[in-house]
């Protein structure tokens, strides 16, 4: 029977051995290189953002280094899961690279199909079916699931951070949106099974003593002349969000979004853990990565079409779509979403209106707001003797003059560009 201190000394071992490997992972190379990647994405972002709202509200270094610090410590949780759990793959070098050439291909017929769960899910049914590439359809499967609920931690807790307010045009008309761009760099530690000879074991290897109910996954037999030997591997990863709230807020959406993604990341790890013991859930499993992803984008994708914008323009008043720190509005108490009706008792429904109630500068205002699901609010705000002559707010036109309306239409894929400039 496995007493309660071998539990507990399993459990020590356990976070010894994958707390060095963990460490490992974020001192490679790769990881390292990741990071600088993932610092030129967000230079591109800072750019944009620059463009909407004329300045940078965060410092670039600072959304990389919480970028790092949210995937460090998505990463560690998801090492601790998996290791805990004994969830192992049965994988090489080769396997690896089998998915990023499927990965970097399907990228080039549709920007969308850049995700491990199309990919894996194709290799996948490959092997089934072909017997080609010779990989482990259970572990890759699984260690797909657990880099998509690593993304779903991530986009539930960071997603909606640092979201660009942008105009899109929504059933005819414009409207405000907020667009989510989220890269993390993730260091993982994976639980690897290898077969080798009998001969070839190491001298120096030290058995754990292992529970009974460890590893969850079913092992792979073996020969007479073979022996099993468990390692774990430093792996660094990258993943990324990318997102338009057109008819919720950015928290909300990110909110339901990662609650989403991982209901389907759990499913898939039930489902890779089953099929290493029954050989036809492999093939459900292979199916069910790719379809099931591709089913979470259509909801999204349809749910934005057809639903109602939440920053659209007002029957009465000027709707708010972001506010800008260290503002007047932002010190009144103003939220994105809410409508303004007055402004010392002169009602305004355009930016214009606003404009020509601040141009004498009044050095006390008082703002009727209205709320959703509340009742009107009355929000004061007073500058001396300077006046105010802003308000520090994006407003979400209502006569649609607006230079620079977005188009967030699906673009496709490299090739699809390619065909375009050709015709």
């Amino acid at each position: 029977m496995f007493s309660l201190t071998d539990t507990m000394n399993f459990l020590l071992s356990f976070f010894r051995i994958i707390s060095v490997h963990f460490v490992v992972a974020m001192f490679q190379p790769w990881y390292i290189g990741i990071i600088l990647l993932i610092y030129i994405l967000y230079k591109r972002t800072a750019y944009f953002e620059q463009y909407i709202l004329g300045d940078n509200r965060t410092k670039l270094l600072e959304i990389v280094f919480e970028s790092v610090m949210y995937g460090i410590l998505a990463g560690l949780i998801i090492s601790l899961f998996v290791n805990f759990l004994g969830i192992h793959i049965q994988i090489d070098y080769y396997s690896f690279l089998y998915l990023w050439i499927a990965v970097i291909l399907l990228s080039l017929l549709h920007v969308r199909y850049l995700c491990f769960s199309y990919a894996a899910g194709l290799l996948a049914l490959s092997h089934l079916l072909f017997g080609w590439p010779d990989i482990d359809v259970s572990g890759l499967l699984a260690v797909v699931a657990l880099l998509h609920l690593a993304e779903a931690i991530l986009i539930w807790s960071n997603g909606h951070k640092h979201a660009i307010p942008v105009f899109v045009r929504h059933r005819d008309r414009v409207v405000g949106a907020f667009t989510m761009q989220k890269y993390w760099p993730i260091p993982m530690a994976l639980l690897i099974v290898s077969i080798i000879l009998k001969t070839e074991m190491p001298a120096n290897v030290t058995n754990i003593n292992q529970p009974g109910w460890w590893p969850l996954m079913k092992l792979p037999d073996i020969l007479e002349t073979q022996r099993m030997f468990f390692a774990i591997a430093a792996i660094p990863a990258a993943l990324g969000y990318s997102e338009i709230a057109i008819t919720d807020l950015p928290k909300n959406k990110t909110r339901k979004s990662g609650i989403l993604l991982a209901i389907y990341s759990v499913v898939l790890l039930i489902l890779s853990v089953w099929s290493s013991s029954i050989h036809y859930v492999k093939y459900i499993a292979a199916l069910f990565a790719p379809l099931a992803h591709e089913g979470l984008i259509v909801y999204w994708a349809k749910r934005e079409r057809l639903g109602d914008a939440y920053f659209s323009v007002p029957s009465q008043g000027v709707r708010v779509l972001e506010v800008i720190e260290e503002g007047p509005a932002q010190q009144m108490g103003i939220v994105p979403g809410d409508v303004i009706l007055r402004i010392n008792n002169k009602q305004v429904m355009t930016y214009q209106g606003i404009s020509a109630i601040l141009n004498d500068y009044p050095a006390f205002i008082w703002v009727d707001v209205l709320r959703a699901n509340k009742d009107a609010l009355t929000f004061e705000h007073k500058s001396y003797p300077n006046g105010i002559d802003d308000l520090k707010i994006l407003f979400v036109p209502r006569d649609e003059s607006v230079s620079n309306v977005l188009d967030f239409s699906e673009t496709g894929g490299l090739l699809q560009r390619l065909m375009r400039k050709r015709l």
